[in-house]
């Protein structure tokens, strides 16, 4: 059993023997000290459970727990369950953290009473917020996926409110499955969040790590819709379904520039709770939004997504 600290730095591992140890070094030499990081190996079948039990046993902050595989949202739970900090960070085996990201963190916790503090990952812009940038509008910009990275990691969340809910996400999410662990955050307190100018996350693309690349499709936004309506308080649904309109734009974004020919998607469940929705609310539509919904047209389609493709380009 450990011991309390202010931070617990929660590390689910799978596959990433050849990654692990560069991960949790970026921890150990943090600037920051008063901190555990807990290795969940879930039930990776090459050596990054050994490699995490080695690495435990150079440094008392570590604790290992092994568990049979469960994808990374029960490994964080795991982690999660056994936390003995005030705060909680997650951190994906594959990535790193920069040397000042817990103490910037952690010291901005102290200055204003939140329940979350996020930074930014290394090379992303530093955003223009509202110099009052309260919970309404972090709920927003979560939900619709826009300002704020949709991660759950370089970021600090209060372990008292954390809840089982917040990872009872089905295995069968395959993408977005972080985004819904944020919104159920942002939804479990009332506080205004605080974002610091820091860069505190280094990341990593690895496909064979914990973060899977998948292949978007109608079926799987459409679940992931669902169990969106299931994170929000139905009460709060009106309120904030301009930002589930505007998100859901995002893969018919994706497939008409993967492919202007393709309107297979068209005619799907999505597409017609997506089409339903705005009518309902009255939602306004600029030109392209509305030119990718309803044109069907495969040749206008394929001139006016070039056109934009192209003023994307020059605007660059």
């Amino acid at each position: 059993m450990g011991h309390k600290v202010a931070v617990s730095v929660i590390v689910p591992c799978f596959r990433v023997e050849q990654f692990l140890e560069k991960c949790v070094n970026s921890i150990l030499i943090s600037s920051f000290e008063d901190f555990e990081i807990i290795l969940v190996d879930d039930g990776s079948p090459d050596r990054t459970g050994v490699i995490a039990d080695e690495l435990a046993k150079r440094d008392s902050r570590i604790r290992v727990i092994h568990r049979q595989n469960g994808g990374v949202i029960k490994a964080r739970e795991t982690g999660v369950d056994a936390a003995m900090g005030e705060w909680i960070t997650l951190v994906d085996s594959d990535d790193s953290i920069t040397p000042n990201a817990l103490e910037d963190l952690y010291n901005a916790s102290l200055v204003n009473d939140t329940d979350i503090v996020i930074g930014y990952p290394v090379g992303k812009k530093y955003l223009v917020l509202p110099d009052h940038y309260d919970i309404q509008q972090y709920r927003f910009d979560t939900i619709s996926g826009t300002r704020i990275h949709a991660a759950p990691w370089g970021r600090l969340i209060r372990r008292s409110i954390i809840t089982s809910f917040m990872f009872g996400i089905p295995r069968e999410v395959r993408l977005g499955e972080d985004m819904l662990f944020n919104i159920r955050c942002a939804f479990a307190t009332d506080k205004d969040p605080i974002v610091i100018n820091s860069y505190v996350y280094d990341y990593f693309k690895n496909v064979e790590g914990a973060v899977h690349t998948n292949k978007r499709n109608p079926e799987g936004e459409q679940l992931f819709h669902k169990m969106r309506l299931a994170s929000i308080p139905v009460e709060e649904h009106e309120k904030y379904m301009s930002a589930m309109i505007l998100d859901r734009f995002h893969p018919i974004l994706w497939w008409s520039y993967q492919n202007p020919f393709d309107t297979s998607w068209m005619e799907s469940e999505f597409v017609a709770n997506l089409k339903r929705d705005i009518q309902n609310s009255h939602c306004f539509l600029d030109k392209k939004s509305k030119t990718l919904l309803y044109q069907r047209n495969k040749w206008l389609r394929f001139i006016i997504i070039g056109y934009y493709r192209l003023l994307a380009y020059i605007r660059k």
